[in-house]
């Protein structure tokens, strides 16, 4: 699993690269800690590249959200593959969080 992140007009997008599982969350977590800590409370997570998620993948994602809306701050998620959308879906979890097919799309939510 690979983590790449930057940052665009005050958004960070995080690219998982892999599979966000047991094994990898921890520094998915890491990564996003970082950034609270730098008061970054806008996050892009961006699942192009996303190969497999797994149940510890899902709580992740949801601790994550929950944390930013207590910061008044928002993650939303783009490009997510069919199967990860099929999986979101089945948990609930495409009604509760922002998600996005492009990246521009959420750069559009993040400037409003």
């Amino acid at each position: 699993m690979e983590i790449l992140a930057n940052q665009k007009d005050g958004v960070i997008i995080i690219e998982i690269e892999g599979e966000l599982n047991l094994m990898s969350a921890e520094a998915v977590k890491e990564c996003f800690e970082k950034y609270i800590k730098q008061k970054s409370y806008r996050i892009n997570l961006d699942f192009l590249k996303l190969e497999f998620m797994d149940s510890t993948g899902i709580g992740l994602i949801i601790e994550m959200s929950n944390r930013l809306k207590q910061l008044n701050g928002n993650l939303v998620i783009v490009n997510m593959n069919s199967d990860v959308k099929n999986l979101f879906g089945i948990a609930n979890l495409l009604e509760i969080l922002k998600h996005f097919k492009t990246i521009q799309e959420a750069e559009e939510f993040f400037q409003k």
